[in-house]
């Protein structure tokens, strides 16, 4: 029976408000003090006692109640201006006096009524919030579990994001994780209140997710006892009784996963769907193992014959170094000895020779220094192949060195008619700019570069030119010509030993190929490197970038620049 609590005063309209509700509710009086210590389901106030004390002690009731508490206020007609704040604070409704029984039992019952509903749709809405709190929590773990498989590349970390996750998903007693091995059902791993069949193998037909894996969907078994798939005798000695398996991939399946309970349990559709999903998810990780295991067996294979090459060809470069040094050294003796002994005879040192006879001793001694020349790039060459190129480190003079290269070049120069210039950078005029490192394979390189500039111009200049990179502090030296140039599709192998750009091009001009292969060798050793740029019929520009000690800017006299001698 409903329970009603009146906040009245000693009137006389009380009684009647007793009697009328007396009839189908227990009435609590309060006699205007305050709330009375007992649970009721419905206030009924005085407006004098409302006025006084009695619309705190309502406030106070409604704060304490677990839900809605209906308030009825009692009041005489000519109090509407005063009734009016409180129906917008703390009360529901109004009954106008005089009472009338059966209006006052009325509308008491409809405040309980909306009162009542109220209360039944807060346990809906709460049950309804839990359940999708609980699906949310269950979504997370899923997702949580398909992050851990695409992480996975092994087995053993498949088995081990599954573990945990396919119990939880459904709250089961056991959880088990099942593959197929040929015609039998292997059971790899478990998590259960109990021992179920961890390691064991069953034939397909004599277990429950061998049925899921034969016929590609899901096995839900309320009471495995009274279930025909079921081999009871395989599972009496468990504690299970309901039980749900899943395949795992669906099209050609590999395996199973099962959630167990230890009482009757019919599976619901959610808890299908999120075990299915996840099975699915694990198809996925195993196949990704399984590509994994192959891209692993491969990336094996290939470093091995990767390093079996890499030690083969380190191989047959010491051979060839081995043969380009011994050979260069048996090759140098006798030309040393040819050209020595041609210079011998040119100086009548042996006896008179003729015009005819000179003639033909100094085409020898010529061939002879020009093979001892290719002799000695071959040597170098296999020095810097084989990292055994040692460079002296000593103080040097830039412009000496440069002047000296240029000096070498002139005659070339002159007799093709060709303009050679040399720029210095103040900083790097003699007696300022002292660098440190091996000047004479500085000038190696320089003298390189400038005699195949040389080589390839038949009209107009070339210019060598040194200045110090303000960004880097390194030396550059540029080596531009005006001549026939590179194309770009030439550029890529310009530097590669034995290589010539278009022989059309080349004919008549001499050369080994291994001028750029030495210079670009000797530019490494010495911390630094080569560039080229280069335009067909107009011209190419070769740089040598290398570092050095310089000293600061020095203040020049008025009207010094960079100095540019003719050549």
């Amino acid at each position: 029976m409903e329970r009603i609590l009146l906040f009245f005063g000693a009137g006389s309209e009380r009684q009647p408000v007793i009697d009328a509700l007396s009839v189908a509710f227990e009435v609590l009086c309060a006699d205007g003090a305050p709330a009375l210590q007992v649970p009721f389901d419905l206030c009924l106030v005085d407006m004098h006692v409302l006025d006084e004390h009695g619309e705190a002690i309502a406030q106070r009731r409604r704060e304490e109640s677990p839900a809605h508490l209906p308030v009825l206020l009692v009041a005489w007609r000519d109090d509407v201006e005063r009734v009016r704040p409180h129906l917008q604070a703390s009360v529901d409704d109004v009954l106008w006096l005089p009472i009338e029984p059966l209006v006052l039992q009325a509308r008491t019952r409809s405040l309980l009524r909306a009162r009542a509903a109220e209360r039944a749709l807060e346990q809906r809405v709460a049950q309804r919030t839990e359940q999708l709190e609980h699906s949310q929590g269950r979504l997370r773990m899923l997702l949580e579990a398909i992050r851990a498989l695409a992480a996975a590349r092994t087995r053993e970390a498949v088995l081990a994001a599954v573990r945990p996750a396919a119990r939880q998903l459904a709250g089961a007693d056991g959880a088990t994780f099942v593959l197929r091995d040929g015609d039998q059902c292997w059971y790899v791993d478990e998590d259960a209140i109990g021992p179920l069949w961890k390691g064991e193998r069953f034939p397909m037909d004599a277990c429950v997710s061998g049925w899921a894996m034969r016929h590609r969907e899901p096995a839900v078994i309320e009471d495995m006892r009274t279930d025909d798939r079921v081999p009871v005798a395989l599972y009496e000695k468990t504690f299970v009784r309901g039980l749900v398996l899943v395949p795992i991939d669906l099209r050609e399946p590999v395996g199973a996963i099962g959630n167990y309970w230890a009482k009757p349990h019919r599976a619901t559709e959610q808890e299908i769907e999120l075990l299915q999903s996840l099975a699915d998810a694990v198809a996925i990780a195993l196949r990704n193992v399984r590509t994994w295991a192959r891209l692993q067996q491969q990336v094996a294979q290939r470093t091995a014959q990767l390093r079996a090459a890499k030690l083969q060809a380190e191989d047959a470069s010491k051979m060839k170094s081995a043969f380009l040094t011994t050979m260069s050294h048996e090759l140098r003796t006798p030309m040393n000895s040819i050209v020595g002994f041609t210079s011998v005879m040119l100086r009548g040192l042996s006896g008179p020779v003729t015009d005819e006879q000179r003639r033909q001793l100094e085409i020898v001694r010529t061939a002879g220094r020009r093979m001892l020349a290719q002799i000695n790039d071959l040597l170098d060459l296999s020095r810097i192949e084989a990292g055994q190129m040692v460079l002296r480190q000593e103080a040097y003079d830039l412009e000496d060195e440069l002047r000296q290269v240029v000096g070498i070049g002139k005659p070339l120069a002159q007799n093709k008619g060709l303009e050679l210039t040399l720029a210095i950078d103040p900083r790097l005029a003699s007696g300022r700019g002292r660098l440190v490192g091996d000047p004479a394979r500085v000038q190696q390189v320089v003298l390189n570069l400038l005699s195949n500039a040389v080589k390839f111009t038949d009209a107009g200049g070339i210019a060598v030119r040194a200045e110090v990179l303000e960004d880097t502090g390194m030396v550059r030296i540029e080596v531009e010509d005006t001549g026939i140039g590179i194309g770009e599709d030439d550029l890529h192998h310009l530097f590669r030993p034995f290589s010539q750009v278009d022989p059309t091009q080349r004919a008549g001009r001499g050369g080994s190929g291994l001028g750029l292969a030495i210079s670009r060798g000797l530019a490494g050793a010495m911390g630094g490197r080569i560039s080229v740029r280069s335009t067909p019929g107009r011209g190419s520009v070769f740089a040598l970038e290398m570092p050095g000690v310089v000293p600061p800017p020095v203040e020049a006299d008025a009207g010094a620049g960079e100095r540019e001698d003719s050549q």
